[in-house]
């Protein structure tokens, strides 16, 4: 009877284990420019078992967040090469911490701000989700989904929903 239970317990938590490995979700955001929704313009990307898809990989070329690996990753196939360009999570940009709090799409997100030449970019970002990443690759601070991303204060992309995907697959790229 305990062998029966033991093997149970293993079967359950091997279970569990690849369930939290195979989720899914798909993040859409909506552009807008000096206020106004372009309803046209829309931006996302998918995060199954801890890596943001930023691109399908349907021309040879893509990118991708991977937060086991703590990188973002380009890469291009030319003449049946690959090339992959890899910038480790320490090496981006570092953001500079706000007081300023949002909700978006229910969820409490903290803004940080980051500096680009003359830019000021603006990220809401919340932890309280499964899913990680951001739709600029840029932009991503530690841990956490982006929500909303503010350029010079005129142009935004804000997310307009988060889906699961119960049967995504990951592309062949990585």
């Amino acid at each position: 009877m305990k062998r029966k239970k033991l093997i149970l317990i293993v079967i359950v938590s091997c279970w569990s284990v690849l369930a939290w490995s195979q989720q899914a979700f798909e993040m859409v955001y909506q552009t807008a420019n000096n206020g106004k929704v372009d309803s046209t313009a829309t931006l996302s990307f998918k995060w199954i078992g801890n890596i943001a898809y930023l691109s399908s990989n349907t021309n040879g070329s893509g990118e991708f967040i991977d937060f086991n690996r703590k990188e973002v990753v380009d890469i291009m196939l030319f003449d049946d090469t690959l090339y992959k360009t890899v910038t480790a999570f320490d090496a981006l940009d570092t953001p500079k911490a706000t007081d300023e709090k949002e909700n978006i799409l229910g969820f409490d997100c903290s803004k940080v701000t980051y500096t680009s030449f003359s830019n000021t970019i603006e990220v809401w970002f919340t932890t309280e989700t499964v899913a990680k990443g951001s739709p600029i690759k840029a932009y991503l601070p530690d841990n956490g989904l982006v929500l909303k991303i503010v350029i010079n204060g005129n142009r935004a992309w804000t997310a307009i929903s988060i889906s699961p995907l119960p049967d995504a697959i990951a592309p062949a790229y990585v």
